[in-house]
């Protein structure tokens, strides 16, 4: 931060530069002939631009977006009416035994996220590295009408 405030460029970031060339696509966008000519880069930047304009997710670069594909089971609930004659004796009419649970299962490609990756899709992406993992909850109800 220092040397952006002081105006220095001394970050030169890995990857290359297009020195002469061009590049021809078909109508569904697939290169067709390419004769580009790369080169190490050597442009220096400071390292607050480089990231403001290269690493941000709003930066619109297709190498600055995740597959946010996934899966996932987010709540289930079973319910078994028992047989009203068990519980004759008892004075009981009915009786419903229930099981439910929250976030059960997710199935994503991506391992490296260990929560749940729908964080991608609110609002709050640029704080998601704050966030706690997504709790799994499970639990049980009985039911009963006298």
């Amino acid at each position: 931060r220092e040397d952006a405030a002081n105006g220095l460029n001394n970050y030169v970031a890995d990857g290359v530069v297009i020195v002469s060339g061009t590049v021809q696509y078909d109508g569904l966008g697939n290169i067709i002939k390419d004769s580009r000519e790369y080169a190490p880069n050597t442009k220096a930047t400071n390292y607050q631009s480089f990231q403001q304009t290269i690493g941000n997710l709003g930066g619109g670069r297709a190498e600055n977006f995740l597959d946010a594909d996934y899966l996932k089971l987010r709540e289930l609930a079973l319910t078994w009416s028992m047989p009203s004659k068990i519980f004759r004796k008892l004075m009981i009419k009915t009786a419903d035994l229930s099981i439910f649970g929250s976030n059960l299962l997710l199935f994503t490609k991506r391992e490296s996220w260990g929560d749940d990756p729908s964080w991608l899709l609110s609002d709050e992406t640029q704080n998601a590295s704050l966030k706690s993992p997504t709790a799994r909850s499970i639990g049980f109800q009985l039911k009963l009408k006298f």
